[in-house]
């Protein structure tokens, strides 16, 4: 696998997955192409002596090109456990994931970034986020917005941003998407247990959940002088007519793609 922060073309190999039932049904269905490929052969030999071959021949075609139908698709299931890049840019980390605590009953499982050499062979859940994938100019502000402030927020809306790493500097911009379901992890950069303000709790899984039904807004931001990096916290005010909506926590991201399995 790739390390984060490296630079990769699109099309490039970012990691190679496996697959044990995945293997397993392949080989299975190896055996069964064999069987019936041998099985074809000896009645075309037996079909010039025993007419009852004849009428096998045609039934036995239909079962092979059935394995090897299943067979192609599950080669092309595996072959897509090649994860490639989707675009050129930057590899950026999925969110952390934290280590469950001892005596959970829990089996080990792989925690921190799923790209750390320490997980090298470990199991992923589907729809495990690996990496992702973005262009070091181009970020986007996701601003956290409580349940309670969304039927005064819409796209268009004027955002002033104020990054904690840079408080003289105001980014001015638009609200360009706003979530249409509400933010359900994701949020470790922005809890209050790491510096941040949103109250969050953890789950079984060790992501931080939001305690409050929230959702996302989205802004892009450009960043021709490269003066941003992924995670930047800060704060937004969302002009809404003459109201402020509150001082919304955000993060920047990457403009990114995901790779989920």
């Amino acid at each position: 696998a790739v390390k984060p922060g490296a630079l990769v073309e699109a099309g490039a190999e970012i990691a190679r997955l496996s697959s044990i039932d995945l293997d397993l049904a392949i080989a299975d269905l190896l055996g069964k192409a064999t069987q019936a490929r041998s099985r074809l052969a000896s009645l075309e030999r037996e079909r010039f002596t025993d007419p009852a071959a004849s009428l096998e021949i045609g039934t036995v075609e239909e079962s092979l090109k059935s394995v090897e139908e299943q067979l192609k698709r599950k080669r092309k299931d595996r072959s897509d456990l090649v994860l490639t890049a989707p675009r050129s840019g930057v590899v950026l980390p999925s969110p952390a994931l934290k280590a469950p605590p001892d005596g959970t009953g829990r089996l080990p499982g792989w925690s921190g970034h799923v790209l750390e050499k320490r997980n090298l062979g470990a199991t992923l859940a589907e729809g495990t986020v690996l990496c992702l994938v973005g262009d070091p100019n181009a970020f986007e502000a996701v601003m956290v917005v409580d349940q309670s402030e969304m039927e005064f927020v819409s796209r268009g809306q004027r955002v002033d941003l104020k990054l904690d790493a840079m408080p003289w500097q105001t980014f001015r911009g638009t609200i360009d998407e706003i979530a249409e379901t509400n933010l359900e992890g994701g949020s470790e950069r922005l809890s209050v247990k790491s510096g941040g303000q949103v109250p969050t709790r953890t789950d079984e899984s060790g992501r931080e959940m939001p305690i409050s039904t929230s959702y996302e807004a989205l802004m892009a931001v450009d960043d021709p002088d490269g003066a941003f990096t992924a995670g930047m916290r800060g704060s937004a005010r969302i002009r809404v007519g003459q109201r402020t909506v509150g001082n919304w926590l955000l993060r920047l991201l990457w403009q990114t793609f995901n790779f989920r399995m």
